[in-house]
C-alpha cells in the first residue's frame, strides 16, 4: 500500500490530489523495498536466500499485482467519506473517481501478472 501512496500528492488544505502516473506505473522505491524485505525475512530466519534476485523479482511482481487493489480500496473508502462530507471544501468524490481511474488503468497489468503466475 505504501508504494501506491507514494505516487499521490494530497493534503487536507488542498481540494485536489495529484496522481503522478510515472510513479504509479514504475515506483522508484519498489526494488529497494522488496530487496530490504527479502533480506530482513531471511535474516529473521537465520537463513541465506537460495536465489536472492529471483525472490526479489517475484516479490516485485506480487507488489505490482496488488497495487491496483489498493486504489480500489481507497476509491470505495473515499466514496463513503464523500457521502458524509468529512472534509468540507474538498472534492472527495473527484478523488474517488481518480482512484477508480488508476485502478482500471493498472488492472490489465495485474491481469497479465496473474496469467504469468497461473501458467507456471
Amino acid at each position: 500500500m505504501f508504494l501506491s501512496e507514494t505516487s499521490i500528492a494530497r493534503g487536507l488544505t488542498s481540494t485536489k490530489a495529484q496522481i503522478n502516473q510515472e510513479m504509479t506505473e514504475h515506483s522508484p522505491n519498489l526494488y529497494g523495498i522488496c530487496e530490504a524485505y527479502v533480506d530482513a525475512d531471511y535474516k529473521l530466519k537465520n537463513l541465506e536466500p537460495p536465489n536472492r534476485s529471483d525472490e526479489i523479482s517475484k516479490l516485485m511482481k506480487e507488489c505490482n499485482f496488488f497495487t491496483p487493489i489498493t486504489h480500489l480500496f481507497w476509491a470505495c473508502f473515499l466514496m463513503k467519506i464523500g457521502l458524509i462530507n468529512y472534509i468540507p471544501g474538498a472534492d472527495i468524490n473527484m478523488r474517488a473517481r481518480d482512484r477508480l481511474a488508476v485502478y482500471f488503468h493498472l488492472k490489465p497489468r495485474s491481469q497479465k501478472i496473474y496469467e504469468e503466475f497461473r501458467d507456471k
